[in-house]
Parts: C-alpha cells; structure tokens; sequence
C-alpha cells in the first residue's frame, strides 16, 4: 500500500484546506449552501474512493474495476469544479468592487486553496490509476467471480424455503436458517458433512443416496423424503432440485429447496380416514342420505339412495341438484305454499331449502 500514502496525506489536508477556505470567504450567509454542498461533495468523493480501494483489498479487483468505470467518481468531480467555478465567479465580482489590492489578495488565496484541493484529487485520480492497472493484471479472476455471483443469486432465489446447498459428493455447503430451525443443527455443525448421515434416516438412506446420484444426470425436479431432526423428529419435506454448473457443463453443486408438509400429509390422512369412516357409516344404513353444498350441488349419496333412485354416486355426487329427483308440478306447488307464507324464491332447488337456510325445521314427504 505504499502507493497510496500521498492519498492518505491529501485526504488528511482537506478538512484543514476547507476550514481555511471558509475562513477566507468570512462567513458570508450567501457561500454557506455552496460550501456545505462542496463539504458532502469532497467527503463523497473520499468515500467513493474509499471505496474502490476497500473493494481492491476485500473483495476482488473486477468489483473495483467496475465501480472505478461507473463515472461516479468524475461526476462527483465535475459538480466540486462547478461549484468551485461558482465560488470564484462569485468572488470575482464582489472583487471588482473592493480595492485593487483587496481584490488582488483575496483572488490569489482562493485561488490557492482550489488549486490545493484539485491538487488533492489529482493525486486520487493517480491512486484510481494504479488501481485500475493492477485490476487489468488480475483477469483471470473473473471465471471464479462469475461462478461465485451465480451461487449467491440461485441461493438467494430461493429463500423462504429450505435451502440446501451440497457438492458432488453430498458434503453440505449451505444450509439456510429454515433448514437449522427445522432440524435443530446449526451450520456451522454440518459444513462439510454428508448430509445423508446426519438428516436422513437410516432406512432411507439409500434411496436417498440413489435420487442424489440421479439428480446430478438426470434432474428430476420434484421429490418427497424424510428429514431427521437433531432430537429424532421424523419431517416430511417436499423437495424441488436444481444444479449449478462450472464452465464446462459439468455440475458443480446441487440446490435443493424444500417446504416442510408433515402436517398438511398428516391433516390428508386424518381427513381420508374420516371420509372412508363417513361414508362407511352412511353406505351401512337404510335410510336414504343426500346432502348438498349450499348452491345445491349434491355432495353425499348413499347406497341407500342409489338404490332407491336408481342413480349411481358417480352420475350424482358433484354434477347436479336434488330437483332432478322432483317433477316439475311438485315444484311449482311448493313454491306457491312458501309464497302464502310470504317467502319469494325462484323455481328450482331453492324451494326445497329456503325455510331451513332461514333456521326452520322443513320436514315433507316427496
């Protein structure tokens, strides 16, 4: 870093060269919004060149190099040298109304102080140079920030889900706060471990093993398995997979996401046994069961109704309404005995059920 030591040295002049610019313009109320705006400007442009500096030491020289070829630096240098050029237009006229001497004086401090501050960032702009130089050096880098850039963005895509993130050989290199909260290991655990030893149960192990072998040729997308937790909870996840390859085509690590159904299949089975029950119950009795949805659709027949309708559940269950089981005049009639009871509904399944959607016990014989 020793080429950077006349950056430090002008850097550390500044704040001394804008008090003394301040000085020198006494306080006027008119200078202080363009001395404040040149103040941000200056500590901008340090921060800027900061910037590409830390970006050179920390990261790596493509990210200085591009932040060095944004223009920001130049733009930020053309709006000091406007308000610089503001600054002496301003001074120059209050100078034609003072005395030579005064006004000769007066030029030729500002005129100083500028020339210091250009100075300054002419020295910034050599620091940008060498920067820039040593980053033209470095190309080869490039491959390895690509890669690294598609890594973070095909990670990043997928949050909000389980993510994890494994090599070839099925050792973990990411694995996101869901996955921890889901299994009670920190990363910081499973970094570099095969995750089949740790959250997969020994049972499933090589299924498990086999579908990580064919996902790298064949990339299926979708798959259940079984996670299990660090205090032996069994986990049900649903898994979308991904690969990511290197510059050759040839997979280089692979993405899984995943949601967690264990209880939505739980709540499944639950609502399946209930139904199996349900229907069970009402196929086994001999009155006729049939029950509708509220617009009607019929959404229970028994076997008592199939037989005596003649109709099967198949023909019924979803495609219509009782009113098929009813003639016409039946229908007619029982809308006109709710019209004397001052209740208006239009012909069809309604009538059936207008007295028990209004909370009324309607027995009838049909």
């Amino acid at each position: 870093d020793n080429y950077l030591e006349p950056y430090n040295k002008a850097t550390a002049s500044i704040a001394q060269h804008l008090e003394e610019l301040r000085y020198l313009l006494g306080g006027e109320p008119k200078y202080q919004p363009q001395l404040k705006k040149l103040e941000s400007l200056i500590q901008q442009r340090i921060a800027f060149s900061q910037s590409v500096i830390d970006a050179r030491r920390k990261f790596d020289f493509e990210t200085a190099r591009q932040l060095t070829l944004s223009g920001r630096g130049k733009h930020l240098m053309d709006e000091i040298r406007q308000i610089i050029h503001e600054i002496e237009q301003q001074e120059n006229a209050i100078l034609q109304q003072r005395s030579r001497k005064a006004r000769t004086n007066s030029y030729l401090t500002v005129s100083a102080f500028t020339t210091g501050i250009l100075l300054n960032f002419c020295l910034l702009s050599g620091v940008y140079y060498l920067t820039y130089r040593e980053i033209h050096k470095r190309q080869r880098t490039e491959l390895i920030l690509e890669q690294e850039r598609d890594f973070t963005s095909a990670v990043l895509n997928t949050s909000g889900a389980l993510v994890l993130v494994t090599d070839t050989q099925g050792k973990i290199v990411r694995f996101n706060q869901a996955c921890e909260k889901l299994t009670g290991y920190l990363f910081s655990e499973v970094r570099d471990k095969i995750f089949w030893d740790l959250v997969i149960p020994p049972e499933d192990v090589a299924q498990a093993i086999a579908l990580f072998r064919q996902v790298q040729t064949e990339f299926p997308r979708q798959c259940e398995s079984y996670w299990k937790t660090k205090n032996g909870d069994r986990r049900l996840i649903a898994w979308s997979n991904t690969t990511l390859l290197d510059a050759d085509g040839v997979v280089e690590y692979i993405i899984s996401t995943g949601i967690d159904i264990t209880e939505q299949k739980q709540i499944e089975a639950t609502l399946r046994q209930t139904n199996t029950l349900q229907t069970a119950i009402l196929d086994s009795t001999s009155y006729t069961v049939i029950s509708t949805r509220i617009d009607g659709t019929i959404c229970t027949f028994n076997r008592a109704a199939e037989q005596l309708l003649g109709y099967s559940a198949e023909e019924i269950i979803g495609k219509t309404t009782p009113v098929i089981f009813h003639d016409i005049q039946e229908i007619v009639q029982r809308s006109q005995a709710l019209s004397a009871q001052g209740i208006h509904v239009p012909l069809g399944f309604d009538v059936f059920v207008a007295l028990a959607r209004r909370g009324e016990i309607d027995e009838q014989e049909c």
